[in-house]
């Protein structure tokens, strides 16, 4: 079948050709050159959407679908707030292999991850060579819905300080990172950044993580001792953290002027991790701007300990995924125990850094966890 696109060019100029004879040799190469570029451009919108994250939206770039009904859907969320638990749950309803970014850890039956043991597969070696990778070695692999946990660069042991910060405060290099996966060497144990992927036609929803910030630092400081196995998991051994990391990130000044921009410098000293939170803040800044344009449904970290059953149930019927065990059969392994290390008082001022910083879709997120700590000024 012939499309609109195929007979625009002809149906144009045929309209324009007796206007053509009124015409000088300039204007009617200026008038050609504007239906040419017409007819390039109504082909393009002819074509598939893709989702590209360097936009807001959804955008049109002429690209075929890949694959027949293969439907990517992010678990995106920052560190520590469940995008592992909501990848380890589906898998347990539907015993399929889902994905993830991070191809130096992969899972086996048991829901638990491994470093360095299994060789990180992707999910299609022609067009997602470079990941995201399969996250089970020992599960059948998904075919038809496949979720793909992804942080974001919100997560990085191998980077510095100034590179976590600085893909935050660019909205485009943030948005390519949600799309860089990391695989690793299981010889050597190097950990290789992978140039970014495009989910061309298939990524269609995301399922957001939210957490209250003061535990998400917190799990943060606890992951990081674990695997440095070196400090205090006390309150402590959080100050004595919280100060190496501020001191370290008080150096670059594109963080110092964003201080002063959100008008919280004044509580560097009362907020231990300030760096820590307006990082967390910034964050999902860039992800409510980026959620503009997909279809999502936020999962908060505490439903996945209060209401698991109810919180399965929801995310299976949105994600579309087939679960072959009912979700009373599901089960949420927390990595640490429930500690605080925060003081209340401190809590007040977590809660001002983080309502100057934020978005108001950010603040609306987040609100609720500090409505103890409101002051009358508020």
């Amino acid at each position: 079948a012939t499309s609109y696109s195929q007979i625009k060019l002809p149906l144009l100029t045929m309209i324009a050709f007796p206007t053509c004879r009124h015409m000088n040799d300039k204007q009617m190469k200026v008038s050609m050159y504007a239906l040419v570029l017409a007819a390039i451009v109504t082909t393009l919108y002819a074509g598939s959407k893709m989702y590209d994250t360097n936009s807001d939206t959804s955008v049109s770039l002429g690209r075929r679908k890949l694959s027949g009904r293969r439907e990517l859907v992010w678990v995106i969320g920052y560190p520590f707030t469940g995008t592992a638990a909501v990848l380890r749950l589906v898998e347990q309803m539907t015993k399929k292999s889902m994905a993830s970014n991070y191809g130096d850890v992969v899972s086996t039956a048991d829901g638990f991850g491994h470093t360095g043991t299994f060789i990180d597969v992707p999910i299609d070696s022609k067009y997602y060579p470079d990941g995201p990778y399969w996250n089970n070695a020992e599960l059948e692999r998904a075919t038809s819905t496949i979720l793909v946990e992804t942080k974001c660069s919100g997560y990085c042991f191998h980077c510095s300080e100034y590179e976590r910060f600085r893909n935050l405060n660019n909205y485009h290099r943030w948005g390519r990172s949600c799309r860089s996966a990391q695989k690793m060497d299981v010889h050597t144990g190097e950990v290789f950044i992978m140039p970014h992927y495009r989910v061309h036609h298939e990524l269609s929803k995301a399922v957001v993580m939210i957490r209250n910030p003061g535990p998400t630092v917190v799990a943060r400081f606890l992951d990081v001792i674990h695997k440095q196995k070196n400090g205090l998991a006390n309150r402590r051994g959080l100050l004595e953290w919280c100060a190496k990391v501020d001191s370290e990130t008080m150096e670059f000044p594109t963080y110092v002027k964003k201080l002063a921009f959100y008008n919280v410098e004044h509580l560097v000293e009362k907020v231990p991790c300030i760096s820590e939170f307006v990082r967390l803040t910034m964050w999902y800044n860039n992800l409510n701007k980026m959620l503009q344009g997909m279809d999502y449904m936020s999962v908060r970290y505490e439903d996945l300990t209060k209401n698991l059953e109810e919180t399965v149930e929801r995310i299976v019927d949105f994600t579309e995924v087939e679960p072959v065990i009912d979700s009373s059969e599901a089960f949420f392994h927390r990595t640490f125990k429930k500690y605080t290390y925060i003081e209340d008082e401190e809590m007040k001022y977590i809660r001002e850094v983080i309502k100057n910083v934020a978005s108001d879709r950010t603040w609306y997120m987040f609100e609720h966890y500090f409505s103890a700590f409101a002051t009358s000024e508020s």
